[in-house]
């Protein structure tokens, strides 16, 4: 599933709400939810802050759900840098996003393309199986 949201602070909310619901209506546990919301909360929140848009102002959320596994992908025009996590010191009130994600994430990376830039990443249940191949730039 994927759809397409302005590149702009409110679509953090509504991708989380998006991905909620997609995994209630497969049956995904509590535990896993949480984590896949959190993590794509931080992946959408790194592209409006870090990116630009994808043409006509967007962004691209996808993912594909299972019971045990949710791959979430956040496409966008790209930014100046390579995402990648940063130590954010103790008064700083941002800069963990992808130390998050690198914690709760079985793996994640990121993929540019003639499309844009891709980050996504994998969360399974309990993250205790090994990522799939065949991924660029694979961050972990």
């Amino acid at each position: 599933m994927s759809v397409r949201l302005p590149h702009h602070a409110a679509s953090v909310a509504a991708a989380r709400h998006r991905i909620r619901k997609a995994m209630a209506d497969r049956h995904v546990g509590r535990r896993l939810a949480d984590d896949v919301s959190l993590v794509l909360s931080e992946l959408v929140t790194n592209s409006v802050r870090h990116a630009h848009p994808l043409s006509h102002g967007y962004l691209e959320v996808a993912w594909d759900v299972s019971p045990d596994m949710v791959e979430v992908r956040v496409t966008d025009g790209g930014g100046e840098h390579v995402p990648q996590p940063r130590g954010a010191g103790a008064d700083e009130s941002s800069g963990r996003g992808l130390a998050i994600v690198t914690k709760l994430a079985t793996a994640w990376g990121v993929e540019d393309g003639p499309a844009g830039t891709t980050v996504w990443a994998l969360v399974r249940a309990n993250g205790l199986h090994p990522a799939p191949s065949g991924r660029l730039k694979m961050a972990r």
